[in-house]
C-alpha cells in the first residue's frame, strides 16, 4: 500500500569553478579531512560542530566525509559537510545514494543565526 511519495531533486555543480574568496571579517577557514585535523580545532569547537551534524564529526571524517568550517573567534559561524561514496539520507524512508570517485554529496549546510545574511555559505 502506497501511503506517500517523496520527490528529491538532484543538482550537479562544478565546485572547482565556484570557489570564492573568504570575506575579510575575522573569519578563519578550517577543513576537517582526517581525524588528525580534529586535534587542531580550538577548545570546544568539536562539540559545536557535533551539535549541528547529527552524527559526530569524528564519525563523519572516519567515514570519508569532509567538514568545512568558518570560525569567528571561538564560535562556529558556518559549517558544510560533504560526503563521498555511499550516503544514506534518513528521511521517513532511508534513501541511499552512491557517488563515484570524484563526485560528492553536499550533505549539510548550516549558518548560525548571528552570521546569517552575510553570504558566508557562498564563501
Amino acid at each position: 500500500m502506497l501511503t506517500g511519495v517523496q520527490v528529491h531533486d538532484v543538482y550537479s555543480a562544478d565546485l572547482q569553478s565556484a570557489r570564492r574568496t573568504l570575506p575579510d571579517s575575522g573569519l578563519c577557514f578550517r577543513a576537517l579531512e582526517t581525524t588528525n585535523d580534529l586535534q587542531t580545532l580550538p577548545a570546544g569547537m568539536e562539540e559545536q560542530v557535533d551539535a549541528q551534524s547529527g552524527l559526530s564529526c569524528r564519525h563523519l571524517v572516519e567515514n570519508d566525509a569532509r567538514i568545512y568550517l568558518l570560525i569567528h573567534g571561538e564560535q562556529l559561524a558556518c559549517q558544510l559537510n560533504i560526503r563521498c561514496g555511499e550516503v544514506t539520507i534518513d528521511s521517513p524512508t532511508d534513501l541511499r545514494l552512491r557517488f563515484d570517485a570524484g563526485t560528492a554529496f553536499l550533505n549539510y549546510l548550516y549558518t548560525r543565526e548571528p552570521y546569517r545574511g552575510r553570504s558566508l555559505a557562498e564563501s
